[in-house]
């Protein structure tokens, strides 16, 4: 290599060097500046980081805060809930499991406010303080995901009886990227950034997924013929550790007068399976019909279940439940 190229090559490597740290001194000002001006994360970036191989995303461990105007707090091992529990069930206690979406999550509501935390109050009072309720839902998950997260996590906490809430829309899910995750969790300045990048995106350009807050959101393609495999799963787990399983159906609360589901055709083909091969289900449709939705919703913005929604739900569960255990 002649003289002049080693200087060009060089010069080249002494540029870019500088041009990296100028790029790194610039970066490392802007996250300072955002935070100094306390910009807000996004609440999902708080409690959402992303998945593994099987689960889209999860909750962080320990993570606090407000999520949708609640304080909201998740255990140690990455659940719902103000304590930790331990693994081993203790002798007099009957552990029940709850597993669903957002509306077991709870979006909008108090922990205590939650269909399973209520249902857990009201088990005590009939049984005398021997009732734990453990509320393993994620907002965002389908069945796939719900079944996923029993076997890496609820199964090992020995459950009497394992609650499914089969909800709505279960083709709906979350997708996030490890990277990414990690930046929006971590970078107030990367948060600051994504934020007005998807404001631009929704505004002027056509996204291929629709955008939301703390990721984007796709329709996956799990039809008929996965969900009855992941049901019949979780039945034969149910079998294989002798374990009752629950599917219940809480229905969205959006339309009065008809009852109107945008996915009503898939749930009524899912619960006639589920009565062919299931011998515990339960639908709370009947609990909502005549109800005033508007007075159910978290607000009008936010058509989640409030306090009374739960409440319906937890009174139907408690109805059907007590006749089925051992106090």
């Amino acid at each position: 290599m002649s003289r002049i190229s080693k200087y060009k090559l060089k010069k080249l490597i002494k540029n870019i060097s500088l041009l990296v740290v100028v790029v790194i001194i610039f970066l490392s000002l802007g996250e300072l500046i955002a935070r100094f001006a306390n910009v807000e994360k996004s609440e999902y970036d708080v409690f959402f980081m992303e998945g593994n191989s099987n689960l889209s995303n999860q909750l962080i461990p320990n993570a606090e805060g407000y999520f949708k105007d609640h304080y909201t707090k998740i255990n140690k091992d990455g659940f719902r809930d103000n304590k930790d529990y331990s693994v081993k069930k203790p002798r007099d206690v009957l552990r029940i499991i709850s597993l669903g979406a957002s509306f077991t999550f709870g979006e909008g509501v108090d922990l205590e406010d939650t269909y399973s935390k209520q249902l857990e109050v009201s088990l005590n009072n009939y049984c005398e303080d021997k009732i734990e309720v453990l509320n393993m839902g994620v907002s965002g998950y389908n069945m796939v995901y719900e079944l996923e997260t029993l076997k890496e996590k609820g199964l090992k906490y020995g459950p009497d009886l394992i609650m499914v809430n089969l909800f709505s829309r279960p083709n709906v899910q979350y997708r996030y990227f490890p990277l990414k995750d990690s930046l929006k969790r971590h970078s107030y300045l990367f948060a600051y950034l994504r934020k007005k990048y998807q404001i631009v995106n929704l505004k002027y350009l056509t996204a291929k997924s629709e955008q939301v807050e703390g990721g984007e959101i796709f329709v996956n393609t799990i039809g008929r013929e996965q969900n009855e495999k992941t049901l019949q799963e979780f039945i034969d787990i149910g079998k294989g550790k002798d374990v009752s399983i629950l599917f219940l159906y809480f229905p969205i609360l959006e339309d009065e007068e008809d009852f109107v589901d945008p996915d009503v055709e898939f749930y009524k083909n899912m619960l006639e399976y589920l009565e062919s091969v299931n011998e515990d289900n339960l639908d709370l449709t009947d609990a909502f019909v005549g109800k005033n939705f508007e007075d159910l919703w978290v607000s009008k913005n936010n058509h989640h279940p409030n306090r009374k929604g739960h409440e319906i739900a937890a009174e139907e569960l408690h109805n059907h439940i007590v006749k089925k255990i051992e106090c």
